[in-house]
């Protein structure tokens, strides 16, 4: 019984040490917990707040229908979405989009990061740095519209080049061949300046003194790349990367759906594009849900066994 008191008593006053940590973490950083608030305000409203709507994927839900007490069906909106004749080449285009912009998107801003920290002048870097940044902040409505002015197979600038050299007009935007290809292009350039940031910060945190003294052992610069810079920047790879296994078989609705015509459709109709076709456009919004539920769980499962990938065979995981 003493015993067992004693244990009590140690457990209590762990406790009260931990809470008491907290609180003065809490004391210590008040102002960057400020700062994250907006942000944390605005995952828990537009993340964690709607997560109950996923309710109407096991119903029958029409307009206007309790989500609470609704007309339940269980699995039916997820064996009708496995049993749809679409169902193969969705996964397929999805996932192909996916795995390119892995394979191709990805590694871009790492060699911006790399390159650009080769610069030694810090005005040409900064300059380099912020026109890099512009495309992603063009809406993706004027991105595309640039695409097709560039890309038009009577007016477009590509297509005279083309024919400059005497070969014929191509119709890019309205090819299955051509589709993937301007997709990922276009994606590099909207993307790698922005998401450079996370690198080129990791870079900066570099002590200076490895590179004085690689250069003192006679060490090149693409030598000091391999064996300063691109170790340095692994923990950040990964990470990213084990993001990235997030988003796999959620690729971005807004771009495909503007590039989207009856020409391509076949290679560029993927599972967001899909949903939001019929989830919103027939009203069936139990589909739709099910369907966005069902990459989401994909997603999940995906980044945890990426991450214990991660942990196994690195030191860098999430968790």
């Amino acid at each position: 019984m003493k015993i067992t008191g004693k244990r009590k008593a140690t457990s209590a006053l762990s406790g009260s040490r931990t809470f008491y940590n907290f609180l003065n973490r809490l004391q210590r950083n008040w102002m960057l917990l400020l700062m994250a608030l907006p942000g944390i305000s605005w995952c828990i409203v537009f993340r964690y707040v709607p997560f109950y709507g996923v309710l109407i994927a096991f119903q029958k839900y029409h307009v206007g229908d309790s989500i609470i007490g609704g007309n339940w069906v269980g699995l039916y909106w997820f064996r009708k979405f496995f049993s749809h004749p679409q169902f193969q080449q969705l996964i397929i285009n999805t996932l192909s989009i996916s795995i390119l912009q892995i394979l191709f998107v990805f590694p871009v801003p790492i060699l911006f990061a790399l390159l650009l920290n080769e610069v030694q002048s810090s005005r040409v870097k900064r300059l380099v740095q912020t026109v890099s940044y512009l495309p992603h902040f063009i809406s993706m409505v004027a991105v595309v519209s640039m695409l097709s002015l560039l890309l038009n197979p009577n007016s477009g600038i590509v297509n005279r080049l083309l024919n400059s050299f005497g070969l014929p007009s191509i119709y890019f935007m309205g090819s299955k061949e051509w589709y993937r290809p301007i997709y990922i292009l276009s994606q590099i350039w909207q993307t790698f300046g922005y998401s450079s940031i996370i690198y080129i910060s990791a870079l900066s945190s570099v002590p200076q003194e490895l590179y004085e003294s690689a250069s003192v052992d006679g060490a090149s610069r693409f030598r000091q790349i391999t064996s300063i810079s691109l170790p340095s920047l692994m923990p950040t790879i990964i990470i990213m990367l084990i993001l990235e296994s997030g988003k796999l078989v959620s690729v971005g609705y807004e771009k495909t759906l503007l590039l989207q015509n009856s020409a391509n459709n076949a290679v560029a109709d993927i599972i967001s594009t899909f949903a939001y076709r019929v989830g919103l456009s027939q009203g069936m919004y139990s589909f739709g849900a099910a369907m966005d539920l069902f990459s989401g769980v994909i997603n999940c499962v995906l980044v945890l066994i990426v991450n214990r990938i991660s942990s196994k065979v690195s030191d860098t995981s999430l968790w």
